[in-house]
C-alpha cells in the first residue's frame, strides 16, 4: 500500500488552474503552495478550520481535485455565517 501524497493532487490542482492564478485565487504566494508541495501538507489553519484552501481548490477545479484529497483527514467544520 502506498501512501497518500498531497503532491498529486496539488500537482493535478495547478496544471487545472495555473500556479500563478491558483496562487492568487487563494490570496497566497506560489511559494506557499510550493511549500505545501515540500512538506506534504496543508497549513496548520486549514485543519483547525481557520482557512478553507481545500474547499476553494475543489472549487476552482470544479471538483477534478477532491478536499479529502488534499486533506489527510476533513475536519467537521461549521459554516461561518456571513
Amino acid at each position: 500500500m502506498t501512501k497518500k501524497t498531497l503532491r498529486e493532487p496539488l500537482d493535478k490542482a495547478i496544471e487545472i488552474v495555473g500556479l500563478k492564478k491558483l496562487a492568487d485565487e487563494l490570496g497566497i504566494t506560489y511559494q506557499s503552495i510550493r511549500g505545501w508541495q515540500l512538506y506534504n501538507r496543508m497549513p496548520d489553519s486549514e485543519y483547525s478550520c481557520r482557512t478553507r484552501y481545500s474547499e476553494k481548490i475543489e472549487k476552482l477545479t470544479k471538483g477534478k481535485v477532491k478536499r479529502s484529497d488534499l486533506l489527510s483527514f476533513v475536519p467537521p467544520c461549521k459554516k461561518v455565517k456571513k
